[in-house]
């Protein structure tokens, strides 16, 4: 978490001399706790390593992605569009909705999470605001049933 906080206070910075667009994916596995709860926090763990995982396959090279702590992660994507963003975040969400993660016993569980995007510049004018927009957008999309993409201010 502090890591992403550095890097992201270092982005905002640049982000007021270069104009860049920057987009923020907030992603949460939704019931997570029936997870550690059914499986145990070793198969857990096993489930947030896979998911971080796909993240880094699933995004550029250049893009930042994050465990901020329990079942949350994060996503920059650097000079993204907001469209491309929402592209994006739906493509994650629609791979963990359909491909099954594997635990050490070998069982397989079929998992979902609810993404909420923002994006300076088009969702949000004020780029220190970002986080808690994507948030925001985050809560829409559990309050309106998860497994869903909800982008702020839609």
């Amino acid at each position: 978490m502090r890591k992403f906080e550095e890097v992201f206070d270092h982005l905002i910075k640049d982000l007021q001399t270069n104009e860049q667009k920057l987009a923020l994916l907030f992603i949460d596995i939704d019931f997570f706790k029936k997870v550690n709860d059914t499986y145990g926090h070793s198969e857990g763990d096993v489930v947030l390593k896979e998911l971080g995982l796909r993240l880094q396959q699933s995004t550029r090279a250049f893009d930042i992605v994050s465990r901020n702590g329990g079942e949350e992660f994060t996503v920059l994507l650097l000079n993204c569009p907001l469209y491309r963003a929402n592209e994006l975040a739906e493509r994650i969400r629609k791979n963990v909705e359909d491909n099954p993660f594997t635990l050490n016993s070998g069982e397989e569980i079929n998992l979902t999470i609810s993404v909420g995007v923002a994006c300076y510049q088009e969702t949000t004018i004020d780029p220190t605001q970002l986080i808690e927009d994507a948030d925001k957008a985050l809560y829409q999309a559990k309050q309106s049933g998860r497994n869903r993409v909800c982008i702020y201010g839609q």
